[in-house]
């Protein structure tokens, strides 16, 4: 029997893939997704990517609890830097209002180094996707995790351009086929953030939380303000029996 015609759109819910936040949302595996305990952050905690790009701030926690096993590693964004930069040529020449904080992050050594991951994430600029089930909208991948548990998408136009997808479908050409699950795609899907800088700050601030960097002030100062925000929210939260 052939499947009764859907009759009601599509839509992609808000919320983040993240991990544990001590005290105030815990996490069972590498990511889990929040609906309710992702507290909102001002604008003026991201605006230039003044956290990535300050030097007194700019500092990457270290595998130290690995010891010699780290010793050779090379971090994924060096062997995709290149690969990124002609793919970034390409997006220009079809997609020029993406938002300069993208290309600058993007193109950039610096500021890609100043953002840790616990889960080894990395830098992947793909090709541009379309989703048609979504009033066409196309997304490009930028970041992904190492074992490709989750991807992170930004939205290039519509009513979500600037906009950022977090998703565990790795998506290649796959949305541009027939074959492809759209219900699947939008139940696990989510948009995380309004901005690529929002995002950008939410990493940055959650893994400096993991790795419990405590130096250089700057940095301590941010992620305790952070914590004290995702306390506030689990709090609310459990206040209304929402979960997490």
């Amino acid at each position: 029997m052939a499947a009764s015609p859907r009759t009601t759109p599509w839509a992609l819910k808000w919320g983040w893939y993240g991990g544990e936040v001590a005290n105030a949302r815990p996490c069972a595996s590498t990511y889990e997704y929040y609906s309710t305990c992702v507290p909102a952050i001002p604008a003026t905690k991201y605006q230039d990517l003044a956290f990535l790009a300050d030097p007194d701030v700019a500092v990457i926690p270290k595998y130290g609890h690995l010891g010699d096993a780290m010793a050779d590693y090379t971090h994924p964004n060096e062997q995709t830097r290149a690969v990124n930069a002609t793919k970034m040529n390409a997006l220009l020449a079809t997609d020029p209002d993406v938002p300069p904080s993208f290309v600058r992050f993007m193109t950039s050594k610096a500021l890609q180094s100043n953002l840790p991951s616990c889960t080894a994430c990395y830098t992947y600029l793909g090709d541009p996707v379309t989703i048609r089930e979504l009033n066409n909208m196309r997304i490009v991948m930028f970041y992904r995790d190492q074992q490709d548990c989750l991807a992170w998408y930004l939205v290039l136009d519509g009513e979500h351009a600037g906009r950022v997808v977090g998703s565990p479908f790795i998506l290649g050409t796959g949305a541009d086929d027939d074959e492809w699950d759209v219900d699947a795609f939008v139940g696990d899907s989510a948009l995380c953030a309004t901005s690529f800088d929002e995002f950008l700050y939410r990493m940055w601030v959650e893994n400096h939380v993991w790795f419990n960097t405590s130096t250089p002030p700057a940095v301590a100062e941010a992620c305790q303000w952070y914590q004290r925000q995702c306390h506030y929210v689990a709090q609310q939260a459990r206040a209304t029996g929402e979960q997490p």
